[in-house]
Formats: C-alpha cells, structure tokens, sequence
C-alpha cells in the first residue's frame, strides 16, 4: 500500500505492508462490535419495556390494595350489622334451650320492660 501525502509534494511515498489476514481480521472485530451494539440496543428495548410493565403493575396492585381496603371497611359494617340485627332479633321462648348466655340475658332484660 503507498500512502501520499494529502497537499504538497511528493518526496517519498510511504510504504505499509497491510496483511489480509489483518484486514479480516479488523473487519470481523467491526462486525463484532456491530452485532454487540445491536445486542445492547436489544437489551436496553427490553429493559424498557420491563420498567413500563413494573410500573403498570404498580399501579394494578395499588388500585387493587385500595379495592382491598374498601372491601375490608364494608365486610366490617356488614358484621356490625349483622352483630345489630340479631341483638335486635326477637328471641323465640320456644327454642329457649338453643339459646346462647348473651340471648338469655337479652330476654331477661325485656321482662317486666327491663327494669
């Protein structure tokens, strides 16, 4: 290969000795670099698409965490309800012997008008 100087005069050309084993070789490092660009480039794609679905799921589950509670205060007033009603449930003296000690003592006060 003969190199020459880009302005001027030519006094003496330059002499390399270039292989093609090494011009191979120095392209198959190219095409290697190449292909690990690609890679990264794939990489960093898919990272991203991870993050964005990290973040969808973060927010799926606090929402559901947030229907979680809503649930759990109402199952709450659902039982104090329940726990009312059959306070307030009149007590059959035919079924006195299946009667618990608390509607044994509700029946009690509602004699003589609870006094």
């Amino acid at each position: 290969v003969h190199l020459f100087p880009r302005s001027g005069v030519v006094k003496e050309p330059m002499h390399f000795v270039i292989g093609i084993a090494d011009i191979l070789a120095e392209q198959q490092e190219k095409q290697q670099r190449k292909q690990k660009c690609n890679q990264c480039d794939l990489l960093l794609a898919e990272n991203q698409a991870q993050k964005y679905q990290i973040e969808k799921l973060q927010r799926e589950n606090n929402k559901l965490q947030e229907e979680c509670k809503e649930r759990e205060l109402e199952l709450l007033r659902v039982s104090q309800q329940m726990s009312e009603l059959k306070r307030l449930r009149v007590l059959n003296p035919e079924q006195y012997l299946q009667w618990t000690a608390d509607e044994v003592v509700e029946w009690m006060l509602t004699l003589d008008g609870g006094a």
